[in-house]
């Protein structure tokens, strides 16, 4: 995780990094209210020969991959994504669960990994409160068995105003493949236009 923002975040949800780098920039404003943890020094030069980003002043952590969480549905909605192949992409649509309260997300095996640098950035922050699992497609339709499923469809109608389904299907940018969509279809799934979501 790069830049203040992310950092701050980290260490507020009680996260410990394996490794802190801080750049004398950071620590001239650093929040009186999070605890300053142990951390190497770096200078901004050093740092941006290192980063991810454009520019990143401020620092990075690394950390550590948890072990994956078992799935446990408790209701609510689940996120299942198929062929999201870009890692900014999976972490803004991390972001985007996140902010909509969905706590589970279901990648199909050719998404993307969720733990790619960019995924994390992109999440921002989010990742530490979505759980994301990675499962075959059969495993994910027979999961959506009796489920109340949508699935996001360039060819869709728009959505509009339902109840908010249990799981909903997403690719990006039309990549949601069609030989994908009978399958769902046969589990009673129905197509909404992306533009609605």
């Amino acid at each position: 995780m790069e830049g203040r923002k992310g950092i701050l975040e980290l260490l507020q949800q009680g996260v410990e990094p394996e490794h802190l780098l801080l750049t004398e920039e950071l620590l001239a404003t650093w929040p009186t209210d999070v605890p300053l943890p142990a951390h190497e020094p770096v200078s901004v030069a050093d740092l941006e020969r290192v980063s991810g980003l454009s520019s990143n002043r401020a620092g990075l952590a690394v950390l550590r991959v948890p072990a994956e969480q078992p799935f446990e549905h408790r209701g609510g909605a689940v996120l299942v994504l198929d062929g999201v192949s870009d890692p900014g992409n999976l972490g803004t649509l991390v972001r985007l669960a996140d902010w909509f309260g969905i706590g589970q997300m279901i990648c199909t095996a050719d998404c993307v990994d969720f733990h790619n640098p960019k995924a994390i950035q992109a999440s921002m922050g989010s990742f530490l409160r979505v759980r994301t699992h990675y499962w075959s497609l059969d495993v994910c339709l027979a999961w959506c068995q009796g489920l109340p499923c949508f699935v996001a469809d360039m060819e869709g109608q728009v959505l509009g105003q339902v109840a908010f389904p249990q799981a909903l299907l997403s690719g990006f940018r039309q990549r949601v493949k069609w030989s994908f969509l009978p399958q769902w279809q046969e589990q009673g799934a129905q197509p909404h236009h992306h533009s609605a979501l």
